[in-house]
């Protein structure tokens, strides 16, 4: 529960600033929360399609440099 907040508020941080790209490493248990999070929003109409579908898109691609890196 205490992560998952945290997570919320690294979340709302980035969304006031209108970047939505995720740098700091997570968990597997907290990248579950965090997509959740993330529906939560677009469901509620905090953030457009288009902004969902960006933030998926840059978590796929920093997934695959990390990969690449390791």
């Amino acid at each position: 529960m205490k992560k998952e907040k945290q997570i919320k508020e690294k979340l709302s941080k980035i969304k006031a600033t209108g970047f939505f790209s995720i740098t700091f490493s997570l968990t597997k248990k907290s990248k579950k929360a965090l997509r959740y999070f993330r529906q939560k929003l677009k469901v509620a109409g905090l953030i457009s399609s288009e902004k969902y579908l960006r933030m998926e898109a840059l978590s796929s691609f920093s997934k695959r440099k990390a990969f690449k890196k390791a």
